[in-house]
């Protein structure tokens, strides 16, 4: 049996690739094109033959030879990068791009054959079987209809239009990506099969659960990618409503959400049409609508009822992380190297002495200081003498009742005594959400390790971009390890950065920023499905996952890379954006590290990266693999077993805590 005949016995193009990725690993590039080519060709044809009869004149006939123009475009990228495998020296793929001049600008990198990512092609045109020809064959069966004298018509829906611009932006977005996947350093891990040493080694450090079945998973996920859909929806639609009379937007507004909330295929195909040019503002309302005070106090009934839950307001006091320092930086080529500051610049305040100005002065906001969410389970003082503050007669008010959640809390290994506390840094793509979005599983992280958490409410892009999250983080990290146990009585003498998402990014590029100034790192770092690179012409095999996820789109990962990262930065090279370049003179000095991620993640290949590279360095490092999961399921409460991943994320927490014990 030839590899085609296996591809096609194993059911390639007709379902799902993941669980048949060592076939398509085993198989030859050569194999697996021809057949992506051949199904194409056939949903092509037939697209085509339709438009030939078809005596329709309209928007929808436009889009749809849009469509076959940038599919043609991709067949040029196949076409290229197969000729380039029959080469045989640089002179001969110089003169390949010279007749493939439309594209050629594209594959600057690929000097020679040895330059192609073969096993990553491999995988890349897996996915495009997924996400392109099983959605190209909806288009003649929903678009065309035949009467019965033999005439065929264009089915002119809303949702059929959709579709086919779904399909436009999905070819564009494989045009504009394919070429950076498939063409980097030839020793690349991924460049290298799952079967080679390589992998094994780096498999050392990973641990592999499935929970969930691949149907579990997707049945599972549905009622998250049906509130992240109709967020975007509900946001879209108070744009275009926002000049009718309220009570008309009001009903338009509760017409889509039983509409839509009935009809999860609708809800899909709508967010993905207004997801091919997203709008920041849109993007951040639809994503802070959890924090919406409605929302959010339905959701938290079903959270652990914490003795702590309460904001802080710090002021800055340490040198800044400002874009003239990492421009410097820059221009003296330190960015990835340890500089320790003095210890006059690192030098804190002396505020004990004025302790009770300073605590009353913690509960008021003000424009420069930094919003800190402190929660526990058991009741924290933390008002102390500020009890004529409005925050501070309300802490003491509800001590009597806290006083009861905190006796019936079981306390867990690490104990209190330890002093060790949890850092935490919210996802939201630096963009949006908060540290109070978050407590769907940082209030259960409490109640199980018995634990303290600050979770840092950082400045977010674009109105903040780079470097200004960077230093709200750098600033609460330095106030908490200087002042959390003199000022609020909460001892600090083990610390975990933990994140999640962008949230990771964060924790990661904190935990390089510490190591930079010289300082000692923190006890450990967890990291949960972290971006770990932002780079808007990087693309990877996982990143293609992103072309139908409706959690993170890859126009949503667009979108928020360029509202974080100016022009002026180098997101490739400043370890600070992209943690996973950070140079081996950093990643020497690096605490033990744990990642949690889906299989199905897009931003996964970039965690795999960062563990070769650890394990090289004999760094303490594991990464946890959920098959069948993709971004997000840690904020997912409706998860099936969703304990057991709160409890895999204690358990972690709990053995960096007992490292070197």
């Amino acid at each position: 049996m030839n590899d085609i005949e296996r591809l096609r016995d194993a059911g390639f193009g007709t379902n799902q690739i993941n669980h048949n990725l060592s076939l398509i690993e085993e198989s030859s590039f050569e194999s697996l094109l021809s057949l992506l080519k051949k199904d194409l060709a056939i949903e092509i044809d037939t697209i085509k033959s339709k438009l030939q009869v078809c005596a329709d004149q309209d928007e929808m006939r436009e889009e749809l030879n849009t469509m076959l123009e940038i599919i043609e475009q991709m067949h040029s990228h196949f076409e290229f990068t197969l000729a380039v495998l029959e080469t045989r020296s640089e002179k001969e793929v110089e003169v390949l791009k010279e007749h493939f001049s439309s594209i050629s600008a594209a594959y600057d990198k690929l000097k020679t054959k040895d330059d192609f990512a073969l096993t990553a092609a491999k995988i890349v045109i897996g996915i495009f079987h997924d996400k392109m020809v099983l959605e190209l064959k909806k288009i003649p069966k929903r678009c065309f209809k035949t009467s019965k004298n033999g005439e065929v018509r264009m089915v002119k829906k809303d949702d059929n239009l959709a579709l086919i611009k779904i399909m436009i932006n999905r070819f564009e977005a494989g045009c504009l990506h394919y070429p950076s996947a498939v063409s980097f350093d030839k020793n690349d891990l991924l460049n290298y099969p799952k079967s080679s040493e390589k992998w094994q080694d780096i498999y050392q450090s990973a641990v592999f659960r499935r929970i969930l079945s691949k149907e579990e998973a997707r049945e599972n996920f549905k009622l998250l990618h049906l509130a992240s859909n109709l967020g975007h929806i509900i946001i879209k639609r108070q744009t275009q409503n926002k000049d009718l009379p309220n009570y008309k937007a009001m009903y338009n507004l509760m017409k889509d959400i039983v509409y839509f909330g009935l009809q999860q295929s609708k809800a899909e195909t709508q967010a993905l049409v207004y997801l091919i040019n997203p709008q920041v503002e849109d993007v951040f309302k639809a994503w802070n609508l959890i924090d919406h005070p409605v929302a959010s106090k339905i959701i938290t009934i079903r959270f652990p009822l914490m003795g702590y839950d309460g904001r802080i307001f710090i002021p800055r006091l340490f040198p800044r992380i400002t874009k003239e320092l990492i421009l410097k930086e820059y221009e003296e080529n330190t960015i990835n190297k340890i500089v320790p500051m003095t210890s006059d610049e690192l030098r804190a305040p002396d505020l004990l002495s004025i302790k009770k100005s300073v605590l009353k002065d913690l509960f008021k906001e003000g424009s420069d200081k930094i919003p800190i969410r402190i929660l526990s389970m058991n009741h924290i003082d933390v008002e102390g003498s500020s009890i004529n503050t409005t925050i501070g007669l309300v802490q003491k008010a509800t001590k009597i009742i806290t006083a009861q959640c905190s006796k019936r809390a079981t306390p867990t290994n690490p104990k209190s005594e330890d002093g060790a506390i949890i850092i935490h840094l919210h996802g939201g793509g630096f963009i949006a959400m908060s540290s109070a979005s978050m407590k769907i599983y940082l209030s259960r992280w409490c109640k199980n390790l018995k634990m303290v958490c600050f979770s840092v409410d950082y400045s977010k892009a674009p109105k903040n971009p780079y470097p200004e999250a960077l230093d709200d983080i750098w600033q609460s990290y330095l106030w908490i390890m200087n002042y959390s146990e003199t000022i609020l009585g909460i001892k600090n003498k083990k610390v975990i950065l933990a994140g999640d998402s962008s949230g990771g990014n964060l924790a990661f590029a904190l935990t390089l920023r510490i190591i930079k100034a010289g300082l000692p790192p923190p006890q450990g770092l967890l990291m949960v499905y972290p971006c770990l690179l932002l780079d808007l012409k990087h693309a990877s095999p996982s990143s293609f996952q992103a072309l139908d996820d409706p959690m993170l789109h890859i126009s949503l990962l667009k979108l928020c890379i360029k509202s974080y990262v100016g022009k002026e930065f180098k997101g490739r090279e400043d370890p600070f954006i992209s943690p996973v370049v950070a140079s081996d003179e950093l990643l020497e000095k690096l605490p033990p590290v744990r990642i949690i991620t889906g299989s199905e993640d897009p931003m996964q290949d970039d965690n795999w990266r960062l563990v070769e590279k650890l394990r090289k360095l004999n760094k303490n490092i594991k990464i946890i693999v959920h098959e069948h999961l993709s971004h997000a399921f840690m904020a997912h409460q409706d998860l099936k077993d969703y304990n057991m991943y709160i409890e895999e994320a204690c358990e972690l927490i709990r053995e960096l805590v007992n490292m070197g014990k």
